[in-house]
Order: structure tokens, then C-alpha cells, then sequence
């Protein structure tokens, strides 16, 4: 079931109880839903034949300090969840006992573009007995910041050569040009609060 993208920000702790024979859950891309709905939703996912989750970038994309805790994973062990990916969190740390609380099925999991720290809760992996791949490129991925907006602007030069930015997203300071019926984007100077020159 793919719900990718669907602006989800609240999942009765019953949304799930029907499908019994799903396999296969993709949740990301609703950076309202966050860790704590997620675990309540999972309540009625417990002995479903749930095998895959995909709960990328969950979180609100500027979250600090994002820790995993035992509420947030309680009903995951009555699950046989084979892979999760849980990428672009902003995930720091788990406190003890929620990695634990995680299925003995489990054997592959993504935690790449978080934030994880060295901390006791890497201890808990080796209880995990069916694991065999973890996935961490040890990157973080910056959100894109806005353009530009009242208080805050990118200087040119800086969203030109930003490693982060597309083709198409480079060029994005210059201004449009004026047949195109639309507005043109000048970045301020935030010393002089006004457009470059």
C-alpha cells in the first residue's frame, strides 16, 4: 500500500486492523505523521503479515533532535516486518530497550540521512538475531532551505554552486523574465535588506 506524499498527519490506532494480508507499507513523505502516530498506528498492524515498511522522511524536515523510544516502537515486535527503511528523519538517537523491541524477523534496515550518534543503543543490535544488513551512508540531507522570503534569502553564488541542488534547480536566483507574466525572485542582502546588486 503506497500512501506516499497524502499529507498524513494523524493514523487511528484501528487504520490498519482490516488489511491483515498487506505486505508491503509505504508511509513516506508525510513529514506530519512523525514517530509517535507511526507507533500508535502499528497497534493494529500486530500478527499482520506486514513484511515491508518504507517510513522515509516522517518528520518535519527542519526536527532536531529526533529520538526513538520504546512507545515509538512497542508493537513492532509482534510483527514480521523483514526490512524497514526509516531515511531522512533526522533520527539522533534510540533509547534503551527500542531496538529491542523490534521483530526477531527483521533483517534489513536503512537508517541512511539521519543523524545518529554513537550511543549504548548500537549494544542492542546484536540482539537481533536475523539481521543482516544495516544501511547508514552517514550523510545527512540538508532540506531545501527557501529561496528567499521576508526574513531569510540565499546569496546567488551559494544556491549556483550547491552540491545538493539539480540542474534543474541551479539558476534559481535568476530573476524571470518579464513576458513570462510572472514575478522575479531577487535574493536580499540581509546586512542592507535589500536586493543584490
Amino acid at each position: 500500500m503506497n500512501l506516499t506524499s497524502c499529507n498524513i498527519s494523524d493514523v487511528d490506532r484501528e487504520a490498519f486492523r482490516p488489511l491483515r494480508n498487506l505486505r508491503t507499507l509505504d508511509l513516506s513523505k508525510n513529514t506530519r505523521l512523525g514517530f509517535n502516530t507511526l507507533g500508535d498506528a502499528f497497534y493494529s498492524l500486530q500478527g499482520s503479515a506486514l513484511e515491508h515498511l518504507y517510513i522515509n522522511w516522517i518528520t518535519h524536515p527542519y526536527a532536531i533532535c529526533v529520538v526513538i523510544d520504546t512507545n515509538h516502537t512497542r508493537y513492532f515486535k509482534n510483527t514480521k516486518l523483514q526490512s524497514i527503511h526509516v531515511e531522512n528523519n533526522r533520527i539522533e538517537i534510540f533509547t534503551p530497550g527500542a531496538l529491542d523491541n523490534m521483530p526477531d524477523t527483521l533483517s534489513f534496515v536503512s537508517v541512511s540521512g539521519n543523524r545518529l550518534v554513537f550511543g549504548s543503543y548500537l549494544l542492542e543490535l546484536g540482539h537481533l538475531t536475523n539481521l543482516k544488513t544495516v544501511t547508514n551512508d552517514g550523510h545527512l540531507r540538508p532540506p531545501y532551505p527557501p529561496i528567499s522570503s521576508p526574513a531569510f534569502s540565499i546569496k546567488p553564488e551559494l544556491c549556483e554552486s550547491s552540491p545538493y541542488a539539480s540542474e534543474s534547480e541551479r539558476g534559481c536566483h535568476r530573476p524571470l523574465g518579464s513576458d513570462s507574466g510572472e514575478f522575479q525572485v531577487f535574493p536580499l542582502d540581509m546586512d542592507n535588506s535589500r536586493p543584490y546588486d
